[in-house]
């Protein structure tokens, strides 16, 4: 056996500790070390508790899309404090390793260094006020890249690259018969001239859109939403704010950046769904 000098460097959290701290609180309490030992066995039998107890209301309230984690906010309110709080660290936990079974802590037996165990109390607490009372599409930036957002009645979880690119938008020139191909929202939306006479049968048709080619002063554009865009529905005089029906619609402010509209001059004609409708 050979002491490694390094033991005795108090520059170490763990020296400082093990050589000042436990001296002093032996001189208070000679049974410290036994006192500790006795609350870390607690500590560990209540983790083990929590794990088995948070596993089956993960697998109702959690809700997993790639490095994306959604919260339901309503059942969360329902929780005593301590509940809430543990499944918030659950959550976050959850955003990292993607593990919704009974001991999201640990795999295989090896407990796992989570992005729960860097989130501190007051962090925890901001959490819930952001999910309890703070407004839709409020965020929170919390360690390791992870940011919270709100959105209507859930909770958005996820880990963002800072040094990745931000999304620029699109515009693409659309002159019917055609399919354009949208990279940047991994759609694609196809435009075609139907006459009039048999448009009737297909209007309103399920992933259909039906666009008057009189109110095009000229060219066609496909472009991504923007702030202040307005649209006017046919029987009402005055245009309305986009935002406002995605508001009512309740399409999150991070949908919105990437939804497609077309644009007939300055006015926009329709709006599509992102998911590839034309």
């Amino acid at each position: 056996w050979r002491e490694d000098p390094s033991n005795r460097d108090l520059r170490f959290l763990r020296n400082r500790i093990r050589h000042q701290l436990l001296p002093l609180l032996a001189e208070m309490n000679p049974r410290v070390v036994e006192v500790l030992t006795r609350t870390a066995e607690i500590a560990r039998d209540e983790e083990l508790f929590w794990e088995d107890y948070l596993g089956p209301l993960a697998a109702q309230h959690l809700h997993r899309d790639n490095r994306k984690v959604r919260v339901e906010i309503a059942p969360l309110r329902q929780m005593p404090p301590a509940v809430a709080r543990r499944f918030l660290r659950y959550s976050l936990q959850a955003v990292g390793e993607g593990c919704f079974g009974p001991k999201p802590y640990q795999r295989a037996g090896v407990p796992l260094r989570s992005l729960a165990g860097s989130a501190d109390f007051g962090q925890i607490q901001r959490l819930l006020a952001l999910a309890f009372s703070g407004q839709s599409g409020n965020t929170l930036s919390l360690p390791r890249n992870l940011v919270a957002r709100k959105e209507f009645s859930s909770l958005i979880l996820e880990t963002v690259d800072p040094d990745g690119p931000r999304f620029a938008g699109f515009c693409y020139a659309v002159e019917a018969p055609a399919v354009v191909a949208v990279p940047e929202i991994g759609s694609s939306f196809a435009f075609e001239l139907i006459p009039y006479e048999t448009s009737q049968a297909r209007y309103n048709g399920k992933g259909e859109n039906l666009l008057d080619c009189r109110v095009s002063n000229g060219p066609l554009t496909l472009r991504n939403w923007g702030p202040g865009d307005v649209y006017q529905q046919r029987g009402r005089r005055k245009p309305r704010k986009l935002k406002e029906l995605f508001q009512r619609r309740h399409v999150s402010r991070i949908e919105r950046q990437r939804w497609p509209v077309v644009v007939a001059g300055d006015r926009i004609s329709l709006q599509s769904s992102p998911t590839g409708g034309p």
